[in-house]
């Protein structure tokens, strides 16, 4: 796993109040549906992403001295060390993402016993 990013967030989300507030499908008693599963799944992406790129925490900022603001405000992408500033949503909606490099697949090794060649007398 060389190269992986690993999180630095809880297993057990606690993110769950962030998505029932920002998603209204995931709300009790709403009027707004999840018009398949694919629209839900995309809002849920694009809520994990401003939750960690967008919106800094309370629990991550960090005290500066010196002149100017008392606190510096994080995001938990800053936290983890993938980005030095707090994304605006704009930021988050126009970055291209890198299409990943296809490789093609091993071809399959042929498994069983090898072909043997046809007798003599009929190739002849």
């Amino acid at each position: 796993m060389a190269g992986a990013i690993r999180s630095t967030r809880p297993t057990s989300s606690g993110d769950g109040g962030t998505f029932r507030a920002c998603l209204a499908p995931l709300a009790r008693r709403t009027r707004g549906l999840a018009h398949g599963e694919a629209l839900l799944t995309a809002g849920m992406f694009l809520v994990g992403t401003a939750y960690t790129f967008v919106w800094p925490h309370d629990g991550l900022r960090l005290r500066t001295t010196g002149p100017g603001p008392r606190w510096q405000e994080r995001t938990p992408a800053m936290a983890a060390g993938l980005t030095d500033h707090p994304w605006t949503m704009d930021d988050l909606l126009r970055y291209r993402v890198p299409p990943v490099l296809w490789v093609a697949p091993p071809c399959p090794t042929r498994r069983g016993r090898p072909p043997q060649a046809p007798p003599a007398e009929v190739a002849a």
